[in-house]
């Protein structure tokens, strides 16, 4: 006739409160699991089971900020959640909305000098806010950059030196800008 073991046993409720011996292992009847005690830790160390090869998620520590243990997955991009994690997939829409909304990504410095002109306005259509900077000429004359009408720069023709003042503006996608004034432009650059 075999030997039978037997271990002693308890609910998680019976555990919590109980310290086993250093090496003694008891069974928690609740979660149907093992705990293995080293004489002062409270409860024990339980032990994950294996249902159909995966350990259940409730048998798993939740993670924490300092601590590894299981998390669920959300992908959606509105939760405020605290104790879910962002999936790959969300990850890259973000960073792809960030990229797109971005001043600099993907952009090149650009000399649209040639193709400007003043008291025209412009439309920025490329989907992403555009940095734009223009040389006032050393005349005489008032000349201001306006994003959707609204005055971003302006530079004095009191000024009889013969410094070039450079105005400049951020102007955000879909938004219109331009200059007004009565004089030309030296240089006309835009970060596009």
């Amino acid at each position: 006739m075999a030997k039978q073991l037997q271990l002693r046993k308890g609910t998680a409720t019976e555990h919590d409160t109980f310290t086993g011996a250093d090496g003694e292992v008891t069974v928690d009847t609740t979660n149907k699991t093992l705990r293995v005690h080293d004489g002062s830790t409270v409860g024990g160390i339980r032990l994950a089971t294996f249902i159909g090869g995966s350990i259940p998620a409730a048998q798993l520590p939740v993670a924490t900020t300092s601590d590894a243990g299981a998390v669920i997955l959300n992908n959606t991009l509105t939760s405020t959640s605290t104790t879910q994690a962002l999936t790959a997939a969300q990850g890259k829409v973000l960073k792809d909305a960030l990229d797109a909304a971005s001043l600099g990504v993907g952009q090149t410095p650009t000399d649209v000098t040639a193709s400007r002109a003043i008291n025209t306005v412009y439309t920025n259509t490329t989907g992403k806010p555009i940095f734009v900077a223009v040389g006032k000429t050393d005349q005489n004359l008032d000349m201001q950059l306006n994003v959707n009408g609204v005055q971003f720069g302006y530079a004095s023709g009191s000024n009889q030196d013969s410094q070039r003042k450079t105005l400049y503006a951020i102007v955000p996608s879909g938004a219109t800008y331009g200059t007004v004034g009565l004089d030309g432009f030296a240089f006309w650059s835009e970060l596009r």
